[in-house]
C-alpha cells in the first residue's frame, strides 16, 4: 500500500482551480482603471506643447548636409508656415518647440536662416516659441567643460538677442544621470545670459517609481526639485518606457504626476 496515495487530487480539480485564477485575474484586469477616461475635452487645459522638426528654423547648411535641399520650400512657404499655426491653434498648442539640436563639440548651436525665425514668428504670434537645443550628452554637449557651457551659454544669448520674439529656450541632453551637477551650472548660467522675461525651460526625466524603477534613466526626486528651482518650464519625457499594456502605463503615469 501506497502512504497517501489516496489523498491526491484529481487532475480535473487542479485545471478547474487554474482556470478559476486566471478568470479572477482577468475580470480583476477589466475592472481596474488607475486612470479617469475623459473624452469631453475637459482633460484640455488648452495650454499644450508640441515639439516640431529642425526644418522649421534650420539654416541652409542642415538641408545641405542632411541631403534635404529639395524639402526647403515645404518649411518655408509662408502658406505652410500659416497652415501649421492654424493646424496647432485647433489642437490648443502654445508652446511650440522647434528643433535646434545637436549643439557642437565647441559651444555652437545650430544655425537658423534669419529671415526663416522672423517668418516664422510672424505667422506664431500669439504661441510661445521655444528653440529646443543641447545634444548628446559627452559628445556634441559638453557639461563638464566649463569652456563649453560658457560658448553654449553666449551663443543662446546671441539667438535670442538676433530674435527677441522668441519666448526663450529648452534644454535636451541626454542622457543626463540624476544628480549632474554640471548641468545645473549650465542652467545657472543660461539664467545669466537669458533676458529677463525670456523661459528657461528643460526636457527633465521622471522619477523612478514601482512601474519603471530604473536609475539610470530617471531622476531622483531631490534632484528634480533642484532642476525645477533653476527653470521656468519642465517638459516631462514620460514615453520610452516599454509598457505594452494601457492600465500600467496609465498607472505609472499617474505616479509620474503625482
Amino acid at each position: 500500500m501506497r502512504i497517501g496515495a489516496n489523498i491526491k487530487s484529481p487532475v480535473w480539480r487542479t485545471i478547474v482551480l487554474a482556470l478559476c485564477s486566471l478568470l479572477a485575474i482577468w475580470i480583476g484586469y477589466l475592472l481596474w482603471h488607475p486612470g479617469l477616461d475623459l473624452r469631453d475635452g475637459s482633460h484640455d487645459r488648452r495650454r499644450n506643447g508640441i515639439w516640431i522638426g529642425h526644418g522649421w528654423l534650420g539654416g541652409d547648411e542642415w538641408f545641405i548636409r542632411n541631403g534635404k535641399t529639395n524639402q526647403i520650400a515645404r518649411f518655408r512657404e509662408p502658406s505652410r508656415i500659416l497652415d501649421l499655426a492654424d493646424e496647432l491653434r485647433r489642437h490648443h498648442i502654445s508652446d511650440v518647440f522647434p528643433h535646434l539640436c545637436p549643439a557642437e563639440p565647441e559651444g555652437r548651436i545650430p544655425s537658423v536662416d534669419a529671415e526663416q525665425v522672423e517668418r516664422f514668428l510672424d505667422a506664431f504670434e500669439g504661441f510661445h516659441v521655444i528653440p529646443w537645443i543641447g545634444g548628446p550628452n559627452g559628445s556634441s554637449a559638453r557639461l563638464h567643460s566649463a569652456q563649453w557651457r560658457t560658448a553654449f551659454a553666449t551663443n543662446v544669448q546671441s539667438l535670442i538677442a538676433a530674435h527677441p520674439r522668441l519666448a526663450g529656450v529648452q534644454i535636451n541632453i541626454e542622457p543626463l544621470t540624476s544628480g549632474d551637477t554640471n548641468f545645473l551650472q549650465l542652467l545657472y548660467e543660461l539664467r545669466t545670459k537669458l533676458p529677463k522675461g525670456k523661459l528657461l525651460a528643460v526636457a527633465a526625466y521622471p522619477p523612478p517609481t514601482r512601474w519603471h524603477p530604473y536609475e539610470d534613466v530617471h531622476w531622483d526626486e531631490k534632484y528634480f526639485g533642484e532642476v525645477a528651482g533653476r527653470s521656468d518650464q519642465l517638459a516631462v519625457m514620460m514615453y520610452g518606457v516599454g509598457e505594452r499594456v494601457p492600465e500600467t502605463y496609465q498607472g505609472l503615469r499617474g505616479d509620474w504626476t503625482q
